[in-house]
């Protein structure tokens, strides 16, 4: 029997994964919202790390609550895809800390995404609380281990051909690698809104925390470029036939059940491809919850058409 090796104390964070049918979208790739979703696995995951010495603390009532992310896809991956995904601290403050996350093919090590997410810690009473000095001694630790910018050395591998109408083996797309030095807006020109998107929260929309998830802001920024574009106030190549391949989004305020908000989509004036977002309760229409910036690229197309049209 082999003896389990523990791992250096500053190492990163790892886990592996597969994608899964049910995670892709209609371009039959994983989305940016699903690799979101990935990502807050792995941290919920490393928060259980003896390392960081915090498992009493959640025991008590004590969370993160994420501040910022930015998030960046090189590669569309389809479904039956093993991923290892790497998270290591970035930084560490009296009460936030971010990490970074690397999304790796392991079979050729092509890397699929990337990002940097920032999180607020937060006492029972809902307000920041201090993180424990063995958290912070990790954290600084990997910091300091780990070079700022591995990431890199692995993008740079050819995509796959794949088939045009598969749906396990689908083209694969690769592109232009822009980068996570970019920010959310602070705020956006009304007199810039191209569109609104209503959406009431349902239920079903809710988190652990009883409010709206982290991913699923994203997604009704997707829906509000897709309805734009529908409308006209986009080109379709900035709607759904355009990929999301960046995406920076800043947290403000927490939405709940019933809550009706109003999305307003703005293009950026000296970027053709980038939309900046502002999702705002109707009632408060001049406080942002929620402030995004998302990069786009053309060639989304579905990869079968729908078995029935609306009338």
């Amino acid at each position: 029997m082999t003896a389990q090796v523990e791992p250096a104390h500053d190492a990163p964070f790892e886990i592996q994964l597969e994608t899964r049918g049910y995670e892709i979208d209609t371009t039959a790739t994983v989305p940016m919202a699903i690799v979101f979703r990935y990502c807050e696995h792995a941290r919920w995951t490393m928060m259980r790390d003896p390392r960081l010495g915090i498992d009493d603390l959640v025991h008590d009532g004590h969370f993160f609550v994420v501040r910022e992310q930015i998030f960046e896809i090189v590669r569309r991956v389809g479904q039956g895809v093993p991923l290892t995904l790497r998270t290591w601290f970035s930084s560490a403050g009296r009460s936030t800390a971010s990490v970074v996350h690397e999304l790796l093919r392991p079979s050729d090590g092509a890397l699929v995404a990337h990002a940097s997410v920032t999180g607020v810690w937060i006492g029972p009473s809902r307000r920041m609380a201090r993180l424990p000095d063995t958290f912070r001694e990790l954290a600084r630790a990997q910091a300091g281990a780990i070079p700022a910018d591995v990431r890199t050395a692995v993008h740079d591998r050819p995509a796959s051909e794949g088939r045009a109408a598969s749906f396990f083996d689908p083209p694969e797309v690769v592109h232009e690698v822009r980068g996570l030095d970019f920010h959310p807006p602070d705020e956006i020109d009304d007199g810039a809104v191209v569109h609104r998107h209503e959406v009431v929260v349902p239920r079903r929309e809710l988190d652990v925390f009883s409010h709206v998830n982290a991913a699923t802001w994203l997604t009704y920024c997707d829906d509000a470029r897709a309805a734009a574009a529908e409308a006209g106030a986009l080109p379709a190549a900035m709607g759904a036939l355009g990929y999301n391949v960046r995406t920076a989004i800043l947290y403000r305020h927490e939405a709940v059940v019933g809550d009706r908000l109003s999305v307003a989509v703005a293009r950026v004036a000296d970027d053709d491809r980038a939309l900046v977002f502002a999702i705002r309760r109707a009632s408060e229409p001049d406080r942002t919850l929620c402030s995004i910036r998302i990069d786009t690229a053309p060639g989304a197309r579905p990869i079968s058409e729908a078995l029935t049209t609306a009338p």
